[in-house]
């Protein structure tokens, strides 16, 4: 049994090449190349024809509310709130 286990070592450290030896047989498993994978070029793509839009009606324009003026009071108090780090009351002003 140690003779055998002697003789595992020795083999180990002669295939690894640790001993500084080289060895004069190839050995296969580790000199097989693994294949290269191959890559199949993917179908080329027919474009979808795009459907022409159908005409439909122009929508009426709606028209933009004109802001209302603020008030002094209540700008003045916003700027105040805004100025004192309040963000809530001066965004409900």
């Amino acid at each position: 049994m140690k003779k055998c286990l002697t003789l595992l070592i020795i083999l180990f450290i002669a295939l690894t090449g640790c001993s500084g030896v080289d060895l004069p047989v190839d050995i296969p498993l580790l000199a097989t190349k693994t294949p290269t994978p191959t890559i199949t070029p993917s179908p080329t793509l027919t474009p979808t024809p795009t459907p022409t839009p159908t005409p439909t009606s122009t929508p009426t324009p709606t028209p933009t509310p004109t802001p209302t003026p603020m008030p002094s009071e209540v700008l003045a108090e916003a700027e105040r709130a805004y100025r004192n780090g309040d963000w809530d009351t001066a965004e409900a002003l």
